[in-house]
């Protein structure tokens, strides 16, 4: 399940995407207008950032994707299943994030708090994988 996606700007890597998915594993969808400006420059491999830094939103991929994922059905009845049927496991207020079109969803206060508790933990970046796979993407992971 994915977390949040923080989209910030940082004079070292332009402006990155990175999914923080269940395990606290962070996934690098790449740079957005990254222009390398950095040759010659050892790039840090552990990035801290500051309490004021946590993002304050969740990015919701489904607007994003080509065509929806398909529905989640239903064990007994096979159909898909509806903000009934997840009401007596699941609070509205989270009924409404799995479902919302919204590219952005607020964070709630509430949560905002827990994250303060041990947050921002630091975040990795894996230059060995990256150069395994040959990839001009850059790949981010917390744990």
């Amino acid at each position: 399940m994915i977390k949040y996606v923080p989209k910030r700007p940082n004079e070292l890597f332009g402006e990155y995407l990175i999914i923080e998915v269940a395990g606290g594993r962070g996934i690098d969808l790449g740079a957005v207008g990254f222009e390398d400006d950095t040759a010659g420059m050892a790039e840090p491999t552990k990035i801290l950032l500051d309490e004021s830094e946590l993002p304050r939103q969740w990015y919701n991929l489904i607007p994003d994707l080509p065509s929806p994922p398909p529905p989640v059905l239903h064990p007994a009845t096979h159909e898909p299943v509806g903000p009934d049927d997840l009401a007596p496991l699941f609070p509205m207020a989270l009924i409404g994030q799995e479902v919302t079109q919204d590219s952005y969803v607020d964070i709630p206060a509430e949560v905002l708090d827990v994250y303060r508790l041990w947050r921002p933990s630091p975040l990795y970046r894996a230059h060995r994988l990256e150069k395994a796979l040959e990839t001009p993407a850059r790949i981010y992971y917390k744990y």
